[in-house]
């Protein structure tokens, strides 16, 4: 039971500690180790033993005392724990023991959630404006690490405001959000829309054609248009774009139809 001169004696214990955000060891130990000269280091390690990260050590006489340290650093994958005790060259102490391990998780199996929205001025299905696309993401457990997004099939982009889409034609955008642990949620897909900020749509009058007109018939052709009595007005037109909604028509600065 007693520790000799120049020891250095480790208790390992292999477990392993999933994707978890919050990992919680818990032990009692109780001591007789000769104060500041002889220790027990609590050590751990994520690459099979080849480092060790000393979290804390322990000395003197320990009364039986329940411990509790936040390993949740450590969690991920396979880990080693161990409680090596190192004694000086000239004292031997009587002990050190340890029972009652115990490592308690709490895991966060859920992504994230992201709604996305569009804005911008509509008109007839058609937005006449650039188009503001705005994600908001939340995570109840561990948070939210990053949101993405990409632009008609293009690469992934990392959102952190508001985009801008100006360019004309039919867009949609795909989104989705990851959390601090890698959770991945379901990719999202606006609907598609449109966006025509471009030039306006060209006219041209077809009828009637320059002449003189009396009550709609055409008596003689000259450089100008002269009507005498009703007529009809024929136009067409044409958009790249959203395409034509309507043409009307104006004489001395009043619609007379469309």
């Amino acid at each position: 039971n007693y520790i000799p001169n120049d020891v250095n004696n480790p208790l390992v214990w292999d477990t392993e500690v999933p994707q978890a955000f919050a990992a919680i060891l818990s032990f009692t130990h109780e001591a007789d180790l000769d104060l500041n000269s002889e220790y027990c280091w609590l050590e751990f390690s994520t690459d099979g033993g080849s480092s060790w990260v000393a979290l804390t050590r322990y000395t003197g006489p320990i009364a039986t005392t329940p411990v509790t340290v936040d390993i949740s650093a450590f969690a991920g994958g396979d880990l080693l724990i161990r409680w090596r005790v190192t004694s000086n060259s000239t004292i031997e102490s009587n002990y050190y023991k340890v029972k009652d391990i115990c490592i308690k998780m709490q895991q966060d199996l859920e992504p994230p959630m992201t709604i996305g929205t569009l804005s911008g001025t509509m008109l007839h299905g058609w937005f006449s404006s650039a188009v503001t696309f705005t994600a908001t993401a939340t995570d109840g457990l561990t948070g939210v690490d990053a949101t993405y997004y990409k632009i008609d099939g293009g690469s992934a982009l990392t959102y952190s405001a508001p985009i801008s889409i100006s360019a004309n034609g039919e867009h949609y955008i795909e989104y989705w959000s990851v959390d601090k642990v890698g959770n991945e949620e379901i990719h999202h897909t606006t609907p598609t829309f449109k966006i025509d900020t471009g030039d306006a749509p060209s006219v041209s009058i077809t009828a009637p054609e320059p002449g003189l007109y009396l009550f709609g018939n055409k008596l003689l052709s000259i450089s100008q248009v002269f009507i005498i009595g009703g007529f009809t007005v024929q136009a067409t037109a044409s958009d790249d774009d959203s395409g034509v909604y309507k043409v009307s028509f104006q004489l001395d600065g009043a619609t007379f139809g469309e």
